[in-house]
């Protein structure tokens, strides 16, 4: 879809719209966030950049603020230069109960922190990227899904502090148990999806699972070619004390 299109559409109507971008000449950041501006009555968007080898310009994303009804987002693909901007976004009280991102960019930025504290609607966010250190999640949120939880990371610490969540997914990459038993702290979680990073042991948090009462699914892989008579055995003693897990994926061997 090309700039030109989203001009023509009738944005005084239109609720709902999926935007993919897979052209082999990137359009204009500006004239793509004043495209978007002219929707005023869309509520959810869905806004793709499918090729892999050319980003946008992610300041396309400011037009967004002009959208007073927009309550579903979804965010991503290649993108040039979109932490500034979408920090600025994210900044705004704007009417968003749902937030899906996935950003990445071949240029190298500095890390930008996300405070998202003015998002009052927001009620579900999936982030399938480590968040910046020092951001603040909507305190609202009930369901939350992070690509990567680890345990000196600060996405652990907004996590904690959101004192009405009721279910979190995340890959977890800690080192040790003592990080990831933290999250029995919440205290409105009723559904915990634990999913260990392929790149991490999981052993090294297996006795954490017994002291989460939330734990109700638990995705375990590994790089490893297999796994040692000590990792096998820290795995199953985790697993034997994980009294609530009602879904268990394990990839492992001797």
């Amino acid at each position: 879809m090309t700039t030109g299109t989203l001009a023509a559409l009738p944005g005084h109507s239109l609720t709902c719209l999926d935007v993919e971008l897979m052209r082999s000449t990137a359009p204009d950041g500006a004239a793509l966030a004043a495209a978007l501006a002219q929707l005023s009555s869309l509520q959810q968007l869905r806004l793709y950049n499918l090729n892999g080898h050319r980003a946008v310009a992610g300041s396309c994303v400011l037009g967004l603020a002009q959208l007073k009804q927009l309550t579903s987002l979804t965010f991503h693909g290649n993108w040039s230069d979109c932490q500034q901007p979408l920090q600025q976004l994210l900044a705004q009280p704007l009417p968003l109960r749902q937030l899906n991102i996935h950003c990445w960019t071949a240029n190298v930025q500095p890390v930008l922190t996300l405070d998202m504290t003015a998002l009052v609607s927001m009620r579900e966010m999936t982030c399938w990227q480590e968040l910046p250190e020092g951001s603040v999640l909507p305190p609202q949120l009930t369901q939350l899904q992070l690509d990567c939880l680890a345990g000196s990371a600060s996405g652990l610490a907004a996590v904690l502090l959101l004192q009405q969540l009721q279910r979190l997914t995340a890959v977890v990459s800690c080192e040790e148990p003592q990080p990831l038993a933290r999250l029995a702290r919440l205290p409105a979680l009723q559904h915990l999806v634990v999913r260990c990073s392929p790149d991490a042991d999981p052993a090294a948090t297996a006795a954490a699972w017994p002291l989460l009462p939330q734990l109700a699914e638990l995705e375990i892989g590994s790089t490893l070619d297999c796994f040692s008579p000590e990792q096998m055995e820290a795995l199953l003693a985790g697993l034997s004390g994980a009294t609530s897990l009602t879904k268990l994926q394990l990839a492992a061997s001797e």
